[in-house]
């Protein structure tokens, strides 16, 4: 990957941040901020799947109607 050009800066611009979920430190972009907390874009994605949706959960011997 090639390093981002910053034009008259010292520092770069994007740093990592740590994933409150997995623990590692990630490049913030596709992240999502929530609060106080940040989660990457992995980590959210697997948090929004049709599996964990709350919609998509069903119990088994469930009556039908």
């Amino acid at each position: 990957m090639m390093p981002q050009i910053d034009i008259g800066a010292n520092f770069s611009i994007n740093k990592f941040k740590l994933c409150t979920k997995c623990e590692t430190s990630k490049p913030p972009e596709g992240g999502i901020e929530m609060g106080a907390k940040w989660i990457c874009q992995l980590c959210w994605n697997k948090k929004i799947t049709g599996k964990n949706l709350k919609q998509n959960r069903f119990v088994k011997n469930a009556k039908a109607n």
